[in-house]
This record gives C-alpha cells, sequence and structure tokens, in this order.
C-alpha cells in the first residue's frame, strides 16, 4: 500500500473514530487547563504581594497631597493608583490564560464529539425505521394475497413434522408409530425468543400433571396483559422491559424498539403471539416462541 493510500486510510480512520479522538482529546486538554490553573495559582500570590508594595506607596503619596490640597498631582496619583489596578488585573489574567483556554478548548471538544454522535444515532435510527417499515409492508402485502395466516406460517417457517412417537395399546404392548407435530425452522425476527424449561421464569414442575403448563401459559398472558396497561398508562413500553420481566437477557435493540401509545405504524396494543411450537410429553419440555408485535423504534418519539 502507497503512502498515499496509507494517508487516506488514516483520514478515513479519523473520521469514524472522531467522537472518540475528540472526547480524548477534551480529557487530556481538561487536565492540561486544571495543571494551568494551579499554576496560575501560585504565581497569584507573588502578583497580589507585589501590586499591594505598589499601590501602598501610591496610597501614602496619594494621602499625603490630599493633605497639602495639590489637587493636579492628586488626580495624577489617581491615574497612577488605577493604571497599577489595571496592570496587576492584566497579569492575573494572563497567568491564568492557559488555563482558560485549554477549559475552552476542553468544552469545546466534548460539545463536538456529542454533536457527531447525535448525528450518527438519529441516521441510524432513520435507516432502522426505514428498514422495518419496509418489512412491515412487505408482510401486508403476503397477508393482503394470502391470508393472515398464511402468511404467519410462511413468516415463521411453521410446518408440520413427521416424527416416531412410542405408543402403547390397552394390552401393554409398545409400538412405534408416526405423528405429526408442528415445528418452525427458526426465530421469526431479532425480537423474537424461545420461553423453555432453560428461562428462569419457566415454572418447572416434578409431577407432570399439566399444572405447570397451564401456570406458564396464564403467566405468558398475564404478563402480556400487564404490559398491554402499562402501554395504556405510561404512554410507551421498551422491549428490554418486556424482556427482563419474563427472565430474557436485555439487547442494545431493546433500548431502542417498543411499543408506543398512539402510534402511526403499530397495532396500538401488547401482543406477544405466542405460539407452542413443542409439547412435550413431559411438560417440562414445553416451548413457546413468542414474536413481540412492537411498533418499531420508539426512542425518539417519546
Amino acid at each position: 500500500m502507497g503512502i498515499k493510500q496509507l494517508a487516506f486510510k488514516a483520514m478515513h480512520l479519523a473520521k469514524v473514530h472522531s467522537p472518540e479522538i475528540m472526547i480524548g482529546a477534551s480529557i487530556i486538554t481538561g487536565a492540561a487547563a486544571l495543571y494551568f490553573t494551579v499554576r496560575g495559582t501560585m504565581k497569584l500570590e507573588e502578583i497580589l504581594d507585589d501590586h499591594k508594595d505598589r499601590t501602598d506607596n501610591v496610597k501614602a503619596e496619594l494621602a499625603e497631597l490630599k493633605e497639602s490640597g495639590d489637587q493636579e498631582e492628586v488626580a495624577v496619583y489617581k491615574k497612577e493608583l488605577m493604571r497599577e489596578t489595571v496592570n496587576t488585573a492584566g497579569k492575573i489574567a494572563l497567568a491564568y490564560a492557559p488555563a482558560a483556554g485549554l477549559a475552552a478548548a476542553s468544552c469545546v471538544l466534548s460539545i463536538s464529539a456529542h454533536g457527531i454522535m447525535k448525528k450518527r444515532v438519529a441516521t441510524t435510527l432513520a435507516a432502522l425505521e426505514s428498514t422495518s417499515a419496509a418489512f412491515e409492508a412487505y408482510r401486508q402485502r403476503v397477508k393482503d394475497r394470502y391470508g393472515e395466516e398464511a402468511e404467519r406460517e410462511i413468516l415463521t417457517g411453521k410446518h408440520k413434522e413427521t416424527v416416531m412417537v412410542e405408543t402403547t395399546d390397552k394390552k401393554g404392548n409398545s409400538k412405534m408409530v408416526e405423528q405429526k407435530v408442528d415445528a418452525v425452522d427458526g426465530l421469526v425476527s431479532q425480537y423474537a425468543r424461545y420461553f423453555d424449561c432453560k428461562n428462569d421464569m419457566f415454572y418447572c414442575t416434578q409431577n407432570n400433571d399439566g399444572s405447570g403448563r397451564v401456570y406458564n401459559e396464564e403467566f405468558l398472558k398475564t404478563q402480556e396483559e400487564v404490559f398491554d396497561l402499562l402501554l395504556r398508562s405510561q404512554g410507551y413500553v421498551f422491549l428490554n422491559q418486556v424482556y427482563e420481566k419474563l427472565g430474557f437477557e436485555s439487547t442494545p435493540e431493546g433500548q431502542l424498539v417498543g411499543w408506543k401509545l398512539n402510534s402511526s405504524t403499530g397495532d396500538g396494543y401488547v401482543k406477544f403471539n405466542m405460539t407452542k411450537i413443542v409439547e412435550g410429553d413431559n411438560e417440562n419440555d414445553d416451548v413457546w416462541l413468542l414474536d413481540f408485535n412492537v411498533d418499531g423504534v420508539i426512542f425518539d418519539k417519546i
């Protein structure tokens, strides 16, 4: 790679990482400003002592002249006293000038870095919103042509699979028979989650009497209602709030997307779109697919 290419690459990297560079420079200039503030303060005592010595002599002369009544000389010494005060103020300002300049530079660098990051976040949110809108428009076209249920199956990859299961007849004889079960190809979207025994909120039972199956399903339905009520009372709900309550880990995008009341692009309610994709012989093996009907990015709309 030639020198010219290296220079362009360095310029590009500097532009990409300009906020981090600015913040680093801001910290360095801030520390330098503190150093020069201390240094200026150390000079301050010397400046003030010198000012006191000079002005004390002028004040003594001025007092004698006032007693003698020589007004012209009094005016001259008053000007001299003023000149000494101005000179001292200039020396103090000069002593603190480096600190003030560096502090101002630190503030400018911090504000500039914030401005760049704010623009980048706005651009990212706009891109994500545009992608979400295009995907929702595509889903709507599929619904219009094939129906909502067919669209849902296409989206989830839901299909029937044939599996062999062991059954026992009335005489106690065991045999393997074919059985069709529901299955999905994978997660519906990056926001969807599987709710199963790996989740801390999943209720496992040793009885296998159906109580755990009922409890887990009712738990999910109750949380769906709770967050729908929260949406109506608070006006918005972030996806991470739902994740945390259901025992899932928070995600960076979960702090950006969610539900907003009276959203022009959303359904206007919270729905988990629960689908039981596995109903095992043991209820602890049950698996629900949760595909949350988020409105999209709401971070900048609250």
